[in-house]
């Protein structure tokens, strides 16, 4: 039986984290990089903004054409990020050399996207307005006249164009030669409104998830309908017409059809894992398996449930392409290890004391590691690994 949740304590719970942690977390909201932090996080205190639950937001891209800033971006043959040691702009290659710094501009509660040749952010040494700088550097511009409302979402990038709204509520639209579009329907502008760190562009609709369900909204018709009205836990994946996520009711894993019919119990696990460093329910849909982490476990199941089989005993996060299956050994200091899907293959590709491993994107793969001196940033340091030649280089 699942057991019954008071969600409006459920929504509260956040208030019974410590201070720290509490500003760790606004930080994490808003420039999609995992906290590493010291507070032991119970699961009775874990929430819908709780750091480690954002894994899915450290993603730059939910779908090709619904962006969300980012601390690093690939673009042609660069990243461009912001150092989390001084908060400015930076671009490198993709082989770590010939660090740039682009602005002296500070990007501490948001990331930055890039947009043909702009990069767009909000810059809080200018009171939290909205800035964009080409990306060699050069035309640096205010795009607006007073400090965004929204700092947690006060950009995105769909379909091609990037949108903000201004203190007016008026929304503005830039196409990828960064020229300003004054054309926007009502539609169009009632859709990108709808746009939260907790929503994903899939098929003809936007889906939405928080803690009273998931609604998605029809990006033709506006019209928006209830799929389910189970309290979503924000990591959540779609797969060939269905939903995954984890039930905050009872922490195990569902799917659910994207109209709503034949939702599925997948596991019998609670899958959240509780500890010192991070708070977090991890799995992955890849063709017709999921993989899922429980109890420093990596277990393989079919989308239906069944044929249940261990595949890395000793994890504390893992992240997969199509090929591989890359993780924190906690065996090894949290060194970080690689095997194939069925677990086989183990070789060891680094060592060292890692954080979290946030995703794989153009054959490299982006984590955090622990900072180990006050020098360091609080929140970790991020690192780039090159998954052809194993080479690895920090973003500074």
């Amino acid at each position: 039986m699942i057991k019954k949740i008071d969600i409006g304590k459920l929504k509260n719970r956040i208030k019974n984290i410590p201070a720290l942690k509490i500003k760790v977390i606004c930080t994490i909201l808003l420039i999609s990089i995992i906290a590493i932090s010291s507070v032991a996080i119970t699961k009775a205190q874990i929430t819908f903004g709780s750091s480690a639950n954002i894994l899915n937001k450290m993603k730059i891209e939910l779908k090709d054409n619904l962006v969300y800033p980012s601390f690093y971006n690939f673009y042609d043959d660069k990243i461009y990020y912001v150092s989390l040691y001084d908060r400015h702009i930076y671009k490198i290659n993709n082989d770590g050399s010939k660090r740039e710094k682009l602005t002296d501009d500070r990007v501490d509660d948001n990331g930055i996207i890039v947009n043909g040749q702009w990069i767009y952010y909000v810059n809080s040494a200018d009171d939290f307005r909205f800035y964009r700088v080409k990306i060699d550097g050069t035309s640096r511009e205010r795009l607006s006249s007073d400090s965004m409302v929204k700092l947690y979402e006060s950009f995105v990038k769909y379909m091609g164009y990037v949108y903000y709204t201004d203190s007016n509520g008026t929304l503005h639209k830039y196409d990828s030669d960064g020229k300003e579009i004054a054309d926007i329907c009502e539609n169009e502008q009632n859709i990108v409104w709808k746009f939260t760190l907790y929503s994903k562009v899939y098929g003809d609709y936007l889906y939405s998830w928080d803690y009273d369900g998931i609604k998605r909204t029809n990006l033709l018709t506006g019209n928006t309908e209830e799929i389910t009205k189970d309290s979503i836990y924000p990591m959540v994946e779609f797969k060939d017409g269905w939903i995954y996520y984890i039930n905050n009711l009872d922490y195990k894993l569902y799917k659910i059809k994207t109209d709503g019919k034949d939702r599925i119990k997948l596991t019998d696990e609670e899958l959240i894992i509780s500890g010192p460093d991070y708070d977090m329910g991890r799995f992955t849909v890849i063709e017709d398996s999921i993989y899922y982490l429980y109890n420093n476990m990596i277990y393989k199941i079919k989308t239906d449930g069944t044929n249940k089989n261990l595949i890395v005993d000793g994890a504390k996060d893992f992240t997969t392409n199509n090929k591989y299956i890359y993780y924190i050994d906690e065996f090894d200091n949290g060194s970080l290890y690689r095997v194939n899907l069925e677990g086989r293959e183990r070789n060891k590709l680094i060592n060292g004391s890692f954080g979290y491993l946030l995703e794989i994107k153009d054959n490299k793969l982006i984590f955090v590691a622990k900072s180990e001196t006050v020098t360091q940033p609080s929140l970790g340091r991020l690192f780039i690994l090159d998954l052809k030649n194993n080479k690895d280089f920090e973003l500074k």
